[in-house]
């Protein structure tokens, strides 16, 4: 996400290690980034033990991914959680009858 968009989706089958997170940052992160930024960007993630993995660390570091450092703590700081609270918010609108 970024003010000048969204960038690709992913949809995740099973649960995501290490190896699988850099997988989905090659083809929908770093594509979406060049689409949506001209310029240098800061990535966010949050301190998930897979995001802060050395193997990610040493991906990030090697393809000039510069992370913004945050406390691991801040839920508000989080753009997704905000996304979720807004999408919510918006599906209850339209009164769904299940899920």
């Amino acid at each position: 996400m970024a003010a000048s968009g969204v960038g690709r989706l992913h949809i995740v089958d099973g649960t995501v290690n290490a190896t699988k997170y850099i997988s989905i940052l090659q083809k929908c992160m770093v594509p979406s980034a060049q689409q949506l930024f001209r310029e240098q960007f800061l990535f966010q993630d949050y301190s998930a033990p897979r995001h802060r993995a050395k193997l990610v660390t040493k991906w990030k570091s090697q393809n000039n991914i510069r992370t913004l450092d945050w406390p691991a703590q801040y839920p508000d700081l989080n753009q997704i959680k905000n996304f979720w609270h807004k999408t919510a918010l918006e599906i209850s609108k339209r009164y769904p009858t299940n899920k």
